[in-house]
């Protein structure tokens, strides 16, 4: 048996809980990445910049 489980930006974490003992084959992947944003950046900025940084990292992943 063989799972996929990557899991989507913001998802809750994979936890798999076993109901009895012996082998499984798990196939885990998970994306990461991240947008920085400078907090002088922001400070000046008429937008959120962290918005757009969240926005920036989930089209980057999707």
């Amino acid at each position: 048996m063989e799972y996929d489980t990557e899991r989507a930006v913001g998802a809750d974490s994979n936890v798999l809980v076993r109901e009895k003992t012996g082998t499984l084959d798990l196939v885990l992947g998970e994306h990461d990445l991240a947008a920085p944003v400078d907090y002088r950046e922001q400070a000046e900025s008429m937008f959120n910049e962290e918005s757009k940084a969240i926005r920036r990292a989930t089209n980057g992943v999707n």
